[in-house]
Formats: structure tokens, sequence, C-alpha cells
């Protein structure tokens, strides 16, 4: 009796091998870039909500923009809040919480892990690390009074142009995309996103077409900026465009006062400016000719 047995040789089997490996390497990188397209997708829908919420705060508080955050005495009544310099800090996610309910959106799923500080629940984390930034400086941010620095939310009635000013920006992440966590300095800081032109330091005041000498900003866009060289943020995730993290094809989820959101490339975001790369914070300047273009409420 005669028993055949029916098998695959070494070299089918190699062949095979091969066959689908190169099906995977075809394939992976497109899987990645789903992916990342559906994080993108994601953090888009993410801005828009988080400015849908500061849409429905605006009414709650005389016609107030959310301010960029705020300070309290006493026991703390926000969930979010957390203690700071003898007061209880609250960004303006936490503000804005109660509009929306879900901290998660706090956060950008195209972005690294946010920092994390035991000391913190995770929402409080998200409250405070998380990695969208608001135009605060224009918005609802700091001001010199004369004496000091202060925090003053912006009348709802200030942007001239509600569907072409910037509210919510993609951030970096602080401690996972730089070199620096801002916990024991000056925390308040982060959720904040520079603008463009928010100081100019070569110019000083003299240029009529900049804000300067009234809003606290960090050092601007550009090469060599404050937030490059002192915070070590690498330019990909917003270390010469003012944390303004362009992470996905050089571009920035971003959502507008009047609540709609679109991706910018980081040009864009700058535009009537003469920013670019590699343009150093001290050259920066808005060009009167395309000022009308400045997304950021220049006044």
């Amino acid at each position: 009796m005669n028993l055949s047995r029916k098998a695959f040789t070494l070299i089918e089997l190699l062949v095979v091998i091969a066959i689908i490996a190169i099906l995977a390497a075809i394939l992976f990188p497109v899987f990645a870039q789903a992916k990342a397209a559906a994080k993108a997708a994601a953090s888009l829908s993410n801005t828009k909500e988080l400015a849908l919420a500061a849409l429905m705060y605006s009414p709650d508080y005389d016609d107030t923009l959310v301010p960029c955050q705020s300070w309290t005495s006493g026991a703390p009544t926000n969930p979010l809040a957390i203690p700071y310099a003898g007061g209880n800090l609250i960004t303006w996610r936490g503000l804005l919480n109660p509009y929306i309910k879900n901290t998660d959106i706090m956060t950008d799923p195209a972005a690294a892990t946010i920092f994390n500080n035991p000391a913190y629940t995770k929402s409080q984390n998200q409250a405070i690390f998380g990695n969208y930034g608001m135009n605060d400086y224009y918005l609802g941010g700091y001001y010199w009074n004369g004496g000091g620095w202060s925090i003053k939310a912006a009348s709802g009635t200030r942007p001239a142009d509600p569907a072409g000013t910037v509210y919510f920006t993609e951030q970096t992440s602080f401690g996972s995309e730089s070199s620096k966590v801002y916990t024991d300095g000056p925390i308040y800081y982060v959720g904040m996103s520079d603008a463009p032109m928010c100081w100019d330091n070569a110019l000083s005041g003299t240029d009529p077409n900049q804000i300067d000498g009234y809003i606290y900003c960090y050092d601007n866009w550009g090469m060599g900026s404050f937030w490059e060289t002192d915070a070590g943020i690498k330019p990909q995730n917003g270390g010469r465009s003012g944390t303004n993290a362009p992470r996905v094809a050089d571009g920035v989820n971003t959502a507008f006062v009047d609540g709609h959101s679109k991706k910018l490339k980081i040009g864009n975001l700058a535009i009537g400016t003469t920013w670019s790369y590699t343009t150093t914070p001290g050259n920066m300047h808005v060009t009167p000719d395309y000022k009308t273009k400045y997304l950021w409420d220049l006044d």
C-alpha cells in the first residue's frame, strides 16, 4: 500500500513568507497613516467641542469670554482646581468643564502622553497639562494694570471678526514634548498659546501695527524664541511657533471664536506677519498690507 504525503517544499515556504513580508511592508505604513488621520480627525472634533463649550460659557458670565485661568481662595468649588500659590488654580479647561463633562477632550490623541503629577487626579492632570492652548493674550489673559500683571476676561464683543479669530489650537505637551516640566516653576503658563505678534522685542512699542507693552508674552515666535531655547521644545512641537504644535503634515487643528474648527498650516496661523521658522523673534513685525488677515485679533 502506497501512502503519499503532500507538503510545501522549503522553497515554497520561503516564497510565501517573502510575499507576506512584502505585503506587510506595503500595508503597515498605510495603516499608520490611517491611524494618524483618525487621531487628527478626533483632535479637530475636540477643538470644535472646546469652542462650543466656550460659546455656552459666555452668556452665563455676562457675555465675557472664558479667562485663561482663575484663582480662588478658601475651599475649592471646582473639582479640577489644584492648590497653587496660596489659593486654588483653575485653568480655562477647568472653567469650561461644566459644559463638556469629559476631560478626555482636553488632551490631543495625536500628541504625546501628557505629564502626570501623582498628586493630582487624572481629570486634574488633564485640566492642567492638557495639550490644547488658548489665545489668551487677546481673549482673556495677562495684562499690565500699572502695578503688576492681572488676568481679565475679554468682552464677547471684543473680537471684530469672530469667524477669523483664533480661540484654541493644538499645543505642545509640556513634559513629554519639551525638556522642562512647569510644575515647580510657572505652572500657570501651560494652556496658553502665544500669538505671533503679541510682542516685538526689537521695535518695543514703536510700531503702530504691533501689540506691545500691555500684554504678557513669552518672546514671540521664531528661531531662538523662549519656547525653543529655554523650554526645550522642538520646532515640530511648537518651539518656533508659540507652542502651537504642527503635529500632522505641518498643520494645526484650530478653533475659532464663532465655534467652527479647521486645520491650518503653521504659516497660515502667522499670516500677516513676517514670521518664518528661521526668523528671530526680534525681527518679526506685522506687514501693514496684510494685517487685516491676522488671525489673533490684532487691534
